[in-house]
Formats: C-alpha cells, structure tokens, sequence
C-alpha cells in the first residue's frame, strides 16, 4: 500500500483523507485514515500483507530523482526501481562474523570489513558483466549511470544468538545499529575506492551526493552509539565530493529466503528465529533428521545445531523426551521448561 506523510500525518491527528478513486468511480472520497490504517494492520498481523511503501521517504531519499518521476518496487520493497532498471544483490553471513570462545564471543569488525570490500568489489564486477546482456536498451542505459548495486545480510539472528543477545532487546537494537552503519560506511568506502579506479557512476554530478550536502550526511548517518566515529564519516564525506562513488546506492536489505536456504543453517535477512528446525535436503540422512509434517507434505529437518551447542554447554541432555518436546512443539520452544 502506497501511503504518503499527509496520510500518516491524518492516522495520527485522526483525521479525514482524500481517496482518490477517480481510476474506478470517477470520484475522491473522504475516509478516515486511522480505519484505513487498522485494517492494514489487522491483515498485515493475521496474513502477513499487505506491506507499506512510504512514498515521501523514497523520494526523499532518492540521490537521482533527475532521471525519472516513476518506479517500481522490488517484489519485497527493499528497494525502489525506475523503469527498466535492476540491481545486483551478495549477502554478507553475520553468523560467521564473530569470534571467540563460547560465552565470551563478540564481533570480529576487521573480519567483516575485509568482506564487506569484497562483495562490493564483486557486485560492481557483476554489474559491468550483466551491462551489455540486459535485454533491453533502455535498461543497459539506466543501469549504466546508476550502477545501484546492494550489499545485503543474512545470518542476523544468528549472529545475536552468538553473542548472548536476544533479539529484539534494547541491546540487540544498538548492536544491530552498529553492525548497519558499519556495513553502509565501508560499502561505500570502496565504491569511493572504485570510482579513483574505475570512475564514478556517470549520473553522479548531477545527483544530490554531488550538489546537496545534507543529503550526503543523511545517507552517511551513523546514528548513536556506531563504532564508526563522527570525523571518519566526515572523511567519507570529503572523499566523495572529491572522487565520487562509483554506486549509486551501496547497501539493501532483501529477504534472502533462497540464499538463506543454501547456506546451511544461516537465518534469513535479518528476521529472528521462527523455528528451532532447519529444513535439510533428501541427502543427510541420520538419527537427528525427522519428517515434519507441513500442511499435506513432510519437510525433513534438523533441531538447529546452534541450539543444540547451547544445550550441550548449559548441560540439558537432547533426550528423548525433550526432543519429542520440541517436535510437538513444531520447533517453537519458549513454553518447554
């Protein structure tokens, strides 16, 4: 659902808006916004849609509003597309970013910067591959003089698990702040890196990196508490209105379902657990493999390994009974004693 900041601005004041409904009874109605936005949220709780798309926040944050007034919208919302443009998505595992012995484990930053570098150096090559096999001029043009590409995660959950936060505390918030901006700094540290390389992306002086000042700072935000500091962000800042970037936007937060999936055991994007069972293929066979039954099909699984490493260390046995437990359960553990 397209809304706008008139339309959130009336959900708060309780107010009446305008619906324009002029494409089907050539008409604008008045309606209340607040009923407007409680059966959105009643649905969006009880089906999981329909999804808000904040209309004002794309424009505001779009750095090429320039090369049209138009766009689409990936078919999760990560992001916003003009027409016939694409973009080129790698996912960086935050499960694997931490390191130290069980119990006292924390983030390894040197670890996730040299991989952060990494991908966007991949993304960037993948892009100038894919440019000249688009199957449309008008799309080999757009992505040309944008060259959007996304650093993406998943593995986030994981990564709290690892670290004794638990997700959705006040704690896991700031880490996750800091994992972010660290993640948007060094992306485009090396977009900046490409552009002395390579040059920047061909729209990049007419866009707002170039010609507004606090656009560029809004989109280096780092917000409280990063482990960026406030004068290396100034740096990045000056190096590019000097350079430029060779990216139009560097980072993008997709659901990861497939990606997530092929890499054994790693969460999606950045959602929390919905179950202690990781799906496995027909392959792996053993006694810790049991056939789930979901709807009309039996999934095969696995109790996550991580969980089992915490039972392991906090000496719960896996024993029968706690594990006909978890399968009653469907993977939901938070009412076993």
């Amino acid at each position: 659902v397209l809304v706008d900041d008139r339309f959130m601005r009336a959900v708060e004041a309780d107010e009446e808006y305008p619906l324009d409904l002029r494409a089907n009874s050539g008409t604008v109605d008045s309606v209340s916004a607040r009923e407007i936005f409680q059966k959105i949220l009643l649905a969006a709780h009880k089906n999981g849609e329909p999804g808000i798309v904040f209309k004002d926040r794309i424009a505001n944050d779009d750095p090429t509003p320039f090369l049209s007034d138009s766009f689409a919208l990936a078919p999760c919302a990560e992001l916003s597309l003009v027409p016939g443009e694409a973009c080129q998505f790698s996912y960086v595992n935050l499960g694997e970013m931490v390191m130290g012995e069980p119990g006292c484990k924390s983030i390894d930053w040197n670890k996730l910067k040299e991989h952060v570098h990494l991908v966007l150096r991949f993304l960037d090559n993948a892009l100038q591959y894919s440019l000249p096999r688009y199957f449309s001029e008008e799309s080999r043009h757009v992505n040309s003089i944008k060259r959007k590409v996304g650093v993406g995660v998943l593995g986030l959950a994981d990564m709290l698990i690892e670290l004794g936060v638990p997700y959705g505390s006040d704690e896991s918030i700031g880490v996750i702040r800091d994992v972010m901006s660290f993640i948007n700094y060094h992306s485009k540290q090396e977009s900046v890196n490409l552009a002395k390389e390579r040059g920047s992306f061909p729209a990049f002086d007419r866009s707002r990196y170039a010609s507004d000042d606090d656009f560029l700072m809004k989109r280096l935000s780092s917000g409280k508490g990063s482990v960026i500091a406030s004068d290396e962000w100034s740096g990045l800042a000056e190096e590019i209105k000097t350079h430029g970037l060779r990216n139009a936007a560097t980072v993008a937060a997709p659901p990861t379902g497939r990606s997530s999936q092929l890499i054994q055991h790693s969460t999606a994007s950045i959602e929390p657990v919905w179950s202690c069972f990781t799906p496995v293929s027909d392959e792996i066979s053993g006694a810790q493999v049991f056939n789930l039954e979901v709807g009309d099909t039996l999934k095969r699984v696995v109790i996550n390994p991580r969980l089992l490493g915490m039972l392991d260390r906090a000496g719960v046995p896996l024993d029968g009974e706690l594990t006909e437990k978890i399968i009653e359960s469907r993977g939901a553990i938070g009412d076993i004693a």
